[in-house]
């Protein structure tokens, strides 16, 4: 039995009483039959909540919901919950202060091809904290009318440099087909070129820092490789399979 919940405990406890489920939850639970509670459903197992005033819960798990702490920084309070983003960003602007460049010429350089963590990332950097971004972009092989629009969107609207290394188009073809055969992987090739460009521009161009999008752990790759600047070389292989979200149909 799964118990979901999204919204207010003493709400969701209301409407358990209202439809006849409270009995029903506690008998379940009685019986060994295994009863999962997600989110709000998980907090409705307990046996009371205060959030907004106190409320009791179905009393199948002992323990009482109760909210977080206050949190201090020094002399100043920290929003609750708190996920230590302060302390990150607080790190994050020292890093940035010893780069920033006050001559007009790029301190960081953004890959991105126009989709949502880069842009983002891009317009914080020059608009927040006043550095001077470049960003670059390794095009995907094509373009859908939304992404090209938000591409140009990107350059155009939000105001910044961009270097474009559109590659040979029949060897990034050829590239791409082998992908697919090789790993049922149609982006291999425009994220190798999007994640090795960056680092090549800066050097290039004497940029000290890259900044990223989105955390790849959030696509099944490995954690620990974020500890790492380095790439195993099975990411390059057909070792990598067993790591990307599709395999050969043989696997």
């Amino acid at each position: 039995m799964i118990l979901p919940g999204v919204g207010a405990f003493g709400v969701a406890v209301d409407n358990l009483t209202r439809l006849d489920l409270v009995e029903v939850l506690k008998d379940i639970a009685q019986s060994g039959i295994p009863l999962l509670g997600i989110c709000l459903g998980m907090q409705l197992l307990m046996r009371e909540s205060a959030e907004f005033g106190n409320h009791r819960g179905l009393g199948i798990i002992e323990g009482d919901v109760v909210r977080i702490p206050e949190m201090m920084a020094g002399q100043r309070q920290l929003k609750v919950p708190q996920v230590g983003w302060n302390l990150r960003e607080a790190e994050l602007i020292r890093l940035l202060d010893r780069y920033r460049r006050d001559d007009g010429y790029y301190d960081c350089v953004v890959p991105g091809s126009g989709g949502k963590d880069s842009p983002y990332a891009a317009h914080v950097l020059k608009y927040k904290y006043g550095m001077h971004p470049l960003t670059v972009t390794w095009p995907p092989i094509l373009y859908t009318d939304i992404g090209l629009k938000n591409f140009r969107n990107w350059i155009e609207v939000g105001g910044f440099d961009n270097v474009t290394f559109k590659p040979n188009g029949r060897a990034h073809r050829l590239l791409t087909r082998l992908s697919i055969e090789n790993l049922l992987y149609p982006f291999q090739s425009f994220i190798l070129g999007q994640k090795n460009l960056a680092p090549k521009i800066a050097l290039k161009y004497d940029i000290p820092m890259v900044f990223y999008g989105e955390n790849e752990a959030e696509y099944d790759n490995p954690l620990p490789d974020n500890e790492q600047s380095l790439r195993d070389k099975s990411y390059y292989t057909m070792e990598c399979r067993g790591r990307l979200p599709w395999r050969r149909a043989d696997q």
